[in-house]
């Protein structure tokens, strides 16, 4: 299997700067971004992308992408540790 932990450093940095903020109606370039970020994980031969965002409100257009594209919720995964600021949400390719 080869050495992943660059790329999908790379890839988790991508994702982890995500911003959402659109005025209403214009989602389309954040779905764009994402469309193309999980394009290249899935030709890179991952199965699977888990992610973490924020329960506040700030956080809803995040939520609603995601879920949209197919993510469910789940628990934490990695090192991260459970907790009631953090919303944790997977998809397998």
């Amino acid at each position: 299997m080869p050495d992943l932990q660059g790329p999908a450093t790379e890839l988790l940095q991508r994702l982890i700067r995500f911003d959402t903020v659109n005025p209403p109606g214009n989602e389309r370039p954040a779905q764009e971004h994402l469309a193309r970020l999980l394009a290249d994980a899935e030709s890179a031969g991952y199965r699977r992308i888990s992610l973490e965002t924020g329960v506040d409100e700030r956080f809803e257009p995040a939520r609603r992408l995601y879920t949209r594209r197919g993510f469910d919720l789940t628990g934490p995964f990695g090192t991260y540790p459970k907790n009631s600021q953090s919303v944790f949400m997977t998809l397998e390719l």
